[in-house]
């Protein structure tokens, strides 16, 4: 029932954008507080995508740098950000966030789902496999609505 919630959700958000990105988008896991929103009947505040591969993330940023016409689903500039790595859009050196809230992580060195602060955001969809993957720590602290300092 959970992951066909989430599931569900994260096709209707990649499907709002062009094929031609959307799919690069099936290699990808969600994770972040998204799950903790849509648990709740909440909308997230946003959509976080992580490639699995660097490859797969560096077509799609060299995709996104080279065409005006997929610029435009991304979100305008917002004043906290200085530096952008396309003017006047926000892609910066660590996302592409797009118009929708779909936000899609660029800067893949580690598992970068490990530098969440707390518990909440730990729970992962895979796109590729279709699975979910929730603790139960996570899974109490997403349904008690209690922050939770992840452990490092």
């Amino acid at each position: 029932m959970v992951k066909a919630k989430i599931k569900g959700a994260l096709v209707t958000k990649i499907a709002e954008l062009p094929v031609s990105l959307s799919s690069l988008l099936t290699n990808v896991v969600l994770s972040g507080g998204a799950t903790a929103s849509l648990l709740h009947n909440e909308e997230p505040k946003d959509w976080d995508l992580y490639f699995k591969s660097n490859d797969e993330m560096s077509n799609f940023l060299i995709l996104i740098k080279n065409s005006e016409e997929l610029q435009q689903y991304v979100a305008d500039i917002n004043e906290k950000y200085m530096d952008t790595l396309i003017e006047g859009k926000l892609v910066t050196v660590n996302a592409v966030t797009f118009k929708n809230k779909l936000q899609v992580i660029i800067k893949q060195t580690h598992d970068l789902r490990f530098d969440f602060d707390f518990v909440h955001c730990l729970p992962y969809y895979d796109v590729t496999s279709d699975t979910f993957y929730i603790s139960e720590a996570q899974f109490h602290s997403i349904k008690d609505k209690k922050l939770i300092k992840k452990k490092c």
